[in-house]
């Protein structure tokens, strides 16, 4: 299903991207994980992803953002809010961040920080456990309906 050697390769790749904008600024950083996470990986990811596939490959998705967030983030639980408040802490001397604010809108003044756990987690509840079962009742129902058609 994923190819967790080229996962392994752009992790490395990663985490190149994001240092190097480090040393530019949060909102570089930020745009560089945006790019990278949430679009490259659930893009090449295939989503949004064909119900043929099922919850199962879902499933599959969301436990490798899960390893690529620990190989990114190994000091700070997997989290990269819990990354960049450390980060904002150490810079401007700011202890208490709410975490929702991370996620909020440039525009209105927080980092747009994009999560592609959303993403995942919004699919798999339309997914079907088994994709075979919905297709064997399509068969079932496209057969009845072409004896119908069939007598007429």
């Amino acid at each position: 299903m994923i190819d967790q050697s080229q996962v392994d390769f752009h992790i490395t790749e990663l985490k190149c991207q994001l240092s190097a904008a480090a040393n530019q600024s949060i909102f570089a950083w930020v745009t560089a994980y945006n790019k990278s996470v949430s679009s490259f990986f659930i893009n090449n990811f295939c989503f949004p992803t064909a119900h043929c596939f099922g919850r199962e490959y879902v499933d599959t998705v969301i436990k490798t953002m899960e390893r690529i967030h620990h190989a990114i983030f190994p000091k700070y639980h997997a989290s990269v809010t819990e990354y960049l408040a450390d980060w904002i802490k150490h810079e401007f001397d700011i202890a208490v961040i709410l975490k929702g604010w991370f996620y909020w809108p440039i525009c209105m003044g927080g980092l747009e920080v994009k999560n592609p756990f959303i993403v995942a987690n919004s699919i798999r509840r339309e997914l079907c456990n088994d994709p075979t079962v919905r297709l064997k009742i399509s068969f079932m129902y496209e057969e009845i309906k072409y004896s119908v058609a069939k007598e007429r």
